[in-house]
């Protein structure tokens, strides 16, 4: 697939094949806005690609998460780190997610030009690099002891989200701007509720699996998102415990053109 030679065009182009749902939102954004929120989610999806390879040790992993925020805020060069992460990444790395990362100089360069919107990014990238370490850094099969630790990740890998994409649009609009403070307040809970979004269909397989048996006793909501997970438990108790969401990887991958000398 030939990307073109803008960036703005790659990133376009190459975000279909890293989202599912967010590929369908994004582009329907203004033009101004779209690439600011493009760029951030694919920055976004790069962290949790090295997060997610099995094949690199947590130390190692949190050196190049460090190197990654790193090379957001401009302090490190992005050609050196995608060369050393492509010679790293296993099968389990969907091609599609390897050419982003070949490329990251191209999205970084767009962050670099977005101006008042760039700190925004950066904030949130480098806090979710440190948190997404900090609990893979305690993983265990016996999963998060406490509902707190729960509230803890989510925060790190959603959270941070949310207060991000309301200072963006926030410095798009004028009359967002002028509902800061609340939307603010309420960005953390909403992008909580996102995150934990398939928590209900998980819950509802367990006890589908142990008839009379009671939830997890670890399963706890926060109290801002209780309320919204409530409505989804209704939701989701009407959709097979089979469900799940379509797998980017079965469709075409991105094959694009590489600024990357690797």
């Amino acid at each position: 697939m030939d990307f073109g030679n803008s960036d703005e065009r790659y990133q376009e182009e190459i975000l279909p094949h890293v989202s599912r749902t967010f590929a369908l939102t994004i582009p329907q954004l203004p033009p101004e806005l779209r690439t600011a929120v493009t760029n951030a989610y694919l920055l976004c999806r790069i962290a949790d690609t090295i997060e997610d390879e099995p094949a690199v040790s947590p130390e190692e992993t949190f050196q190049f998460l460090e190197r990654f925020a790193a090379v957001v805020s401009g302090a490190k060069d992005p050609a050196a780190l995608a060369c050393a992460l492509d010679g790293r990444f296993s099968d389990r790395t969907l091609p599609a997610e390897r050419d982003l990362v070949r490329n990251l100089e191209r999205i970084v360069r767009v962050t670099w030009g977005l101006g008042a919107q760039r700190a925004a990014i950066e904030r949130c990238i480098a806090l979710m690099c440190r948190g997404m370490h900090e609990f893979q850094r305690s993983a265990s099969i016996r999963g998060l002891p406490r509902s707190s630790d729960l509230d803890g990740y989510c925060y790190y890998v959603a959270g941070v989200v949310g207060e991000m994409l309301t200072e963006l649009f926030c410095a798009y609009s004028p009359a967002v701007a002028a509902r800061h403070d609340a939307l603010a307040e309420l960005s953390v809970s909403f992008a909580q509720g996102l995150q934990m979004r398939p928590l209900p269909a998980t819950v509802s397989c367990w006890r589908s699996s142990r008839p009379g048996a009671p939830a997890p006793a670890s399963v706890r909501v926060s109290p801002s998102s209780s309320a919204w997970l409530t409505h989804t438990c209704a939701m989701r108790s009407r959709t097979p415990c089979s469900f799940r969401e379509p797998n980017p990887a079965s469709g075409a991958s991105a094959s694009g053109r590489s600024d990357s000398p690797c």
